[in-house]
């Protein structure tokens, strides 16, 4: 065991040499292979116009149909609420989530204007021991509004970690007592049945339990992203002050310095791995209902150093986007009643062609409603000095595999797991067969940790397991007597109608794990699968061919701007 080094600063690492190293050539990520196959731009063109006509021919009016059938649905109509927008009088918010979102609007911006202000003008001091007594006694004073008594149980749990951790001498004993207990903790919060006052105390504890706080917000809906900052914190430390040499992911020269890859893999001073910071970290406000997720040696770098990547003029363009997305949402929710539909069950009464545009729309509102939770509380963070990765950096049509689909849909959870579970199970490097198991469990994990029940368990199986056939594909594409074809049109056809099959199931396995769940899975499923469907599935899979084709011409133009620019692309890009 060493004590750890303070970390190396940019302007150290430019005096540790005389001279100024040559710019080194631009390498693009060998994922980018899959997306040099592209056509011309003329049959680029002869794909988007008819996938265009359909889409505004037939899924947009699909869509206001089935508003239609919502208002005469008796089942489906009581979930609809009165809207605000003239000429659409109803809207759907039967959505829980976004409903709660909505209705403390006002108190989230109370609580933005208050915090951020405070935080920003004790940055001034240049005392880190200020700035975190600030965010002790804000995020303190939050959780106890929220939880009132209750908070006693997330701040007694991540204690107990971090002595837990402290304790853990050896690799092996750290990440076996992080995970077990963080696991542990993860199936009895669910619900909050085995954590409750009256489970330990009888029936004083009962009277406890009955207790509100004035936000009445239930600490058990927050606990999977505590859990996700325990583990974070246990192993970011463990790394910085008992052996980086075990360290499964170090600073290289892609990392831009103070960009958010640098600030990850950069450790701080043993001292700086306190309690103190690590409940700070914990209970941030800005990102403690909903993310996004970020690492602790990231959030105190932050701390010390705020964000220098976004000034105020971005980060006050980025609160203008992100409140059209606010207003492109309401709108979509006065035209398009997924949610109620989905929730009312009403698609057993639909044809094939309708449950599977039902099915369309209800993913692409979903990750709608993600996109403004997660960039709400990211500018909120912004604000403060934090800057947070992206999540949804591209639409949720434009992938081109189910990899990219899952590390775009959830950036930071993605490189949360790619740190902490993937790469510490072997990664990339790992045979073909261990790398299949490897992502079915990373997949089975993130089910669990949405919640613990059987709907998102079928959903981590269903979806880890579609991972193989593409993982098996990808390393077929890469043998030479392929490449060889790697221009030809029949080659890029047949990568296309592959991306077709992918989209659709993609879309299918997250219809099941969100939407319809289980219990309405052989009643969906079998409507868009009976022969009856069989024009509808041949239909839409020649649709995402078509798109397919779009996408690669996209992408293709996207990698030759950014290698002209010099631009380095993210690799999940």
């Amino acid at each position: 065991m060493h004590t750890a080094t303070a970390p190396v600063t940019p302007s150290q690492q430019s005096n540790m040499s005389g001279t100024v190293e040559p710019k080194k050539q631009r390498k693009l990520p060998s994922e980018f292979a899959d997306f040099m196959p592209a056509p011309s731009t003329a049959e680029m063109w002869a794909w988007a116009v008819p996938a265009a006509l359909v889409f505004f021919a037939v899924i947009v009016p699909m869509g206001w149909e089935l508003r239609r059938f919502c208002i005469h649905d008796a089942a489906c109509s009581r979930n609809l609420s009165l809207g605000w927008i003239p000429g659409l009088s109803l809207m759907d918010l039967s959505d829980g989530q976004y409903r709660n979102f909505r209705n403390s609007l006002h108190i989230l911006f109370t609580m933005i204007a208050i915090t951020t202000s405070v935080s920003n003008g004790l940055r001034s001091f240049k005392n880190i021991n200020v700035q975190h007594a600030w965010y002790f006694v804000s995020s303190m004073s939050f959780i106890y509004a929220a939880h009132g008594i209750h908070m006693f149980f997330p701040v007694f749990f991540v204690v107990v970690n971090f002595y837990l951790t402290k304790w853990a001498g050896r690799y092996t004993q750290t990440a076996t007592w992080t995970w077990s207990f963080g696991l542990l903790l993860l199936l009895g919060v669910n619900g909050s049945k085995w954590f409750r006052f009256g489970y330990f105390l009888g029936s004083w504890g009962e009277e406890l339990d009955t207790q509100k706080s004035i936000l009445d917000f239930s600490w058990a809906s927050h606990f999977n992203l505590i859990m996700l900052r325990m583990v974070s914190f246990a192993m970011d430390r463990y790394w910085a002050t008992a052996d980086r040499s075990v360290c499964p992911i170090k600073v290289s020269s892609r990392d831009q310095p103070w960009g958010y890859g640098w600030r990850v893999k950069t450790h701080h001073e043993a001292a700086e791995y306190s309690l103190v910071a690590y409940m700070n970290y914990c209970f941030y406000l800005p990102l403690y209902a909903a993310g996004p997720t970020i690492t602790f040696n990231a959030w105190l770098s932050y701390v010390k150093e705020a964000n220098k990547e976004m000034d105020w003029r971005a980060v006050a363009l980025y609160a203008a986007r992100v409140f059209g997305i606010m207003f492109l949402f309401e709108l979509c929710l006065h035209i398009i009643p997924t949610f109620a539909l989905s929730y009312s069950k009403v698609y057993e009464q639909l044809s094939p062609l309708s449950t599977t545009v039902l099915g369309f729309w209800a993913l692409h509102l979903l990750w709608l409603k993600f996109v403004i939770l997660w960039r709400f509380f990211r500018l909120w963070a912004l604000m403060d000095g934090v800057q947070p990765v992206e999540n949804m950096q591209r639409c949720i049509s434009n992938m081109l595999s189910a990899k990219q689909f899952w590390r775009q849909w959830h950036v930071s959870f993605n490189r949360w797991l790619v740190r902490y579970v993937y790469i510490p199970l072997g990664g990339s490097d790992a045979g073909v067969a261990l790398q299949s198991f490897n992502t079915v469990c990373v997949f089975v994990f993130v089910a669990l940790w949405h919640e613990v029940n059987l709907k998102l368990l079928a959903w981590g199986l269903t979806a880890g397991a579609s991972f193989i056939p593409e993982l098996l594909t990808f390393k077929f594409s890469k043998l030479p007597a392929v490449k060889a074809h790697w221009e030809t049109w029949y080659y890029r056809l047949g990568k296309a109608v592959l991306l077709a099959a992918c989209t659709y199931l993609n879309k299918m396995w997250n219809v099941l794990g969100f939407s319809v769940g289980l219990e309405g899975a052989a009643d969906y499923f079998g409507k868009v699968l009976a022969p009856s469907g069989w024009p509808v599935l041949a239909a839409m899979m020649l649709w995402f061919t078509a798109t397919a084709q779009v996408r690669f011409w996209l992408r293709k133009r996207e990698v030759a701007r950014a290698d002209t620019a010099g631009i380095q692309l993210d690799p999940a890009f």
